[in-house]
């Protein structure tokens, strides 16, 4: 097994916490393990290219990477950009979710971005200095 550790940086809000301080938008730097399985070792003496899977991590989070990750559901936000959008003519970097921008499903997100269980085998997501969320489908 081989783990790869990135980051990016996302601003987010969960709307569903009405009087949580995470309904209000807010920011995270999220730290992100991903452990991918490895085969039989070659020639080299080389199971995997460290390389090729930090080019596919680097790939998935440069999509997230300063950018406002919003709910499908959450409209209010979603206009809020959209207003914003017109007033400073230029656009603002988002992601959709089908869910709330929680750590668990974003991580869940990126679990299935990166290739689910073909070679991955878990990813970790680092939210707050103090909670690692980890996501790992059954086998």
């Amino acid at each position: 097994m081989i783990i790869r550790k990135g980051h990016f940086y996302a601003a987010h809000r969960n709307q569903h916490l009405r009087g949580d301080q995470c309904f209000g938008i807010h920011g995270h730097t999220y730290f992100v393990f991903a452990a991918f399985r490895t085969g039989s070792k070659d020639n080299a003496g080389v199971t995997t290219l460290f390389s090729e899977l930090e080019s596919r991590l680097a790939v998935v989070l440069k999509r997230f990477d300063h950018a406002i990750l919003i709910d499908v559901e959450d409209t209010n936000l979603r206009d809020a950009i959209r207003f914003l959008e017109t007033q400073d003519s230029q656009d603002h970097k988002t992601v959709t979710l089908d869910g709330p921008t929680s750590v668990e499903n974003l991580a869940e997100h990126i679990f299935h971005e990166l290739g689910g269980n073909d070679s991955l085998y878990w990813i970790k997501l680092r939210e707050t200095n103090s909670s690692t969320f980890l996501y790992k489908e059954s086998e």
